[in-house]
């Protein structure tokens, strides 16, 4: 009896001893082991990101399969250590943790379905609070990696809430929710909230490395907004906090940007810092940078053409990177657009910028639509130009083509003579710099030592290219017959020295890229078929030219030149009495310009063209068009972006009634594809995630030529995820 009545007691001891071991076992064996691994897969993956500084920063390093590919091993090392405790220690309660590990691990392998189940598992049937809101946060992390930013914003309203009127979030928690919100609005570019919810996070964020870049990150959009003593406070505060070399150089260079140049002794100042960067050998690698940098402040000071010289030097470096060379031919293009408005130099500048340049780029789209732009105007200026030349020729007797063509051949030869002389001199500099040796003083504006400087090495295989043709690396390469070692010295039967013979062969080839006479004269158009063709070409390029001028380059003394010319050279055209309605639009706003004088010829020669019955439409002269087609266009555009702006506030059924309405007086607009997609959006937000789908997955078929493809595609994707519950 007395053995029976310690059995309880026993019991109770085992049970708790057991409990005991379970939770030591389970923390300090594997779960232990599968933290301690994460911490270097974590140190690996985003210890030392690499940043684009004329970008705005990430909040977090992006995951996708091609980061974790280099740490698969540790991290399925990682899985199978966490796995351990929810299946051998199931009552300890290290197993929610563990789970978490785990979701973390599979986020990192870019697994996101499996991640997104894990957080949501841990969530579901977790009793500890801490627990189910590190799961949240890390699931809102999963969907905005995931790309499914519909979840993002439901997840997020979630959380707000359960934080205001559930359990509230400990502060670990809610400093994370803080920061991978604001890692989720930098990647859809909403960077006034990016910065608001940094500055939530902040006073609770304890490591100084990452103190330093979250204040970057606020002071690059306090820069961007124009609000430049924050940005200055912030780029300080994040130099005080001693990040690594590059961010600290970046972040004294952004001070100094968004700093005042209207005071002179600031500007000397600057103009001193600016040189001590170029003078300081561990800013080798920066000099790009740098003189992006001064070429901004030069602008901001007035001094264009200053600024294009140092814009020059930034490509020039021989340390270039591609993303710096974007930004500099960007930069080239804006100056060229905005201050010299040389179009066409402009969009061969902004060309450039995006053959390099990340499409991630805050900047990205806003250069890729004014380089759309620019090339639109390139094609019909240069249209015109091709035109004009072969017009002018075919305006000559036989003679006078000939004389004219050849002259023209010599100048070309000249200018390829000059560019060789040119690049021959400036070897020869090079090299009377080192003292023949090839090495150069410690001078950071000097030539470099030719085997350390990428520019003068592609020069000199250049040169090599054209003194020698493409030459096999080998001993005695100079000799056209390696048998004979006295070959450069003896003469042939014509008495010339094969130094001679390969001089005599480079001459005859610097000019192959030269046009023949024969091949230019084929070109003329002298037969009266040729002639009529070049003649329309150039008048379609003429009025189209004009019509860009005015509605998108805003640039009316050139288009009232380009739309006179038209008028006055193809009184015949079709679209002369629309070139009519638009002098009379110009000349309204343009002095020295007679509206009337046009409206009177419109009124004369086309009385029955809409265009005549347009000078007095009060709809079409305040539409930004001419013609019936454009004025509908715009109307269009304001429309549907009136609808936007609805949906945007959440106005779903206002903006679905406007688009309505302008389908029914509208119908198979070029806007079309536009509306479609909106309207299933807003369909989405109804909650038919089914007819959502379908119209998404009809939509590469219905509008085979739209640019909106590859987003419908991305859309589909991320709600086929939410259907099946990812």
């Amino acid at each position: 009896m007395r053995f029976i009545a310690f059995i309880p007691i026993f019991l109770l001891l085992c049970l708790g001893s057991c409990q005991f071991y379970h939770n030591t076992t389970a923390r300090f064996n594997a779960y232990f082991l599968a933290k301690e691994r994460m911490k270097e897969v974590e140190q690996d993956l985003f210890g030392e990101i690499q940043d684009d500084y004329n970008n705005i920063l990430y909040v977090f390093e992006r995951i996708d399969s091609t980061t974790a590919a280099s740490e698969k091993a540790n991290l399925k090392y990682i899985i199978e250590k966490a796995s351990l405790p929810i299946d051998r220690h199931e009552t300890s309660k290290w197993v929610e943790p563990s789970y978490l590990v785990i979701g973390k691990a599979r986020l990192y392998e870019a697994d996101f379905r499996n991640a997104i189940n894990t957080f949501k598992y841990v969530n579901t049937v977790s009793k500890n609070n801490d627990a189910r809101h590190e799961a949240l946060v890390w699931l809102l992390r999963s969907y905005t990696e995931a790309g499914q930013l519909l979840n993002v914003e439901s997840l997020m309203a979630f959380i707000i809430k359960e934080n205001r009127d559930g359990a509230k979030f400990n502060t670990e928690n809610k400093t994370l929710f803080y920061l991978n919100s604001a890692h989720y609005y930098r990647i859809i570019r909403n960077f006034r909230r990016t910065a608001e919810y940094l500055e939530l996070a902040l006073p609770n964020v304890k490591n100084k490395k990452e103190r330093a870049r979250y204040h970057f990150i606020i002071a690059q959009i306090y820069q961007k907004e124009g609000n430049n003593e924050k940005a200055y406070e912030n780029y300080q505060i994040a130099i005080q906090y001693y990040p690594n070399y590059d961010m600290t150089f970046n972040a004294q260079l952004n001070a100094v940007r968004v700093s005042s140049p209207n005071d002179p002794n600031a500007v000397k100042d600057m103009e001193k810092y600016f040189q001590k960067l170029l003078n300081d050998q561990k800013n080798t690698e920066f000099r790009d940078r740098i003189f992006y940098e001064m070429a901004n402040f030069e602008i901001k000071k007035g001094k264009v053409r200053k600024g294009i010289e140092y814009l020059n030097a930034s490509l020039q470096e021989p340390m270039a990177s591609e993303q710096q060379k974007a930004y500099s031919y960007a930069k080239l293009g804006e100056v060229n657009y905005e201050y010299l408005r040389d179009f066409n130099q402009a969009n061969n500048y902004y060309d450039s910028a995006l053959r390099v340049l990340s499409k991630d780029a805050a900047e990205y789209k806003n250069i890729e639509k004014r380089a759309a732009l620019l090339s639109e105007f390139a094609t019909e200026f240069l249209k015109i130009e091709r035109q004009d030349y072969w017009l002018a020729i075919a305006a000559m007797d036989e003679q006078g083509q000939i004389d004219f063509l050849e002259k023209e051949i010599q100048k070309e030869k000249l200018r390829i003579d000059e560019e060789i002389a040119r690049e021959e001199e400036r070897r020869k500099a090079q090299i009377r710099a080192s003292g023949g040796s090839g090495i150069v003083a410690n001078n950071p504006n000097a030539p470099k030592w030719y085997f350390t400087n990428l520019e003068a090495m592609q020069q000199g295989e250049d040169q090599f290219f054209r003194e020698w043709g493409n030459r096999p690396l080998e001993d005695n390469w100079r000799r056209s017959n390696k048998a004979d070692s006295q070959i450069d010295t003896e003469k042939n039967t014509d008495g010339q020295t094969a130094t001679d013979l390969i001089a005599q062969e480079t001459e005859d080839k610097r000019y192959d890229k030269v046009v023949s006479l024969e091949a230019r004269l084929a070109q003329v158009p002298n037969e009266e078929e040729a002639l009529k063709l070049r003649q329309d070409t150039l008048a379609d390029a003429l009025f189209a030219l004009a019509k860009i001028y005015h509605y998108k380059l805003k640039e009316d003394g050139n288009a009232r030149e380009t739309a006179e010319r038209f008028i006055n050279d193809f009184p015949e055209h079709s679209a002369r009495p629309e070139a009519l309605l638009l002098l009379v639009r110009i000349c309204k706003d343009f002095i020295g310009c007679q509206p009337d004088a046009y409206a009177q010829m419109l009124q004369k020669d086309y009385a029955e063209s809409i265009y005549a019955r347009m000078l007095n439409d009060t709809t079409a002269n305040d539409a930004e068009g001419i013609s019936k087609e454009v004025t509908s266009d715009i109307l269009i555009e304001r429309s549907y972006a009136e609808s936007y702006k609805l949906y945007e506030i959440g106005n779903y059924q206002a903006a679905a009634d406007t688009l309505a309405k302008l389908n029914r007086q509208h119908p198979n607009n070029i806007y079309s594809d536009k509306i479609y997609l909106l309207e299933s959006m807003i369909i989405a937000k109804n909650g038919d995630l089914d007819t959502y789908i379908n119209r998404l997955e009809s939509f590469p078929q219905r509008f085979p030529q739209s640019e909106a493809i590859a987003y419908s595609v991305a859309l589909l994707e991320s709600a086929k995820r939410v259907k099946k519950g990812d």
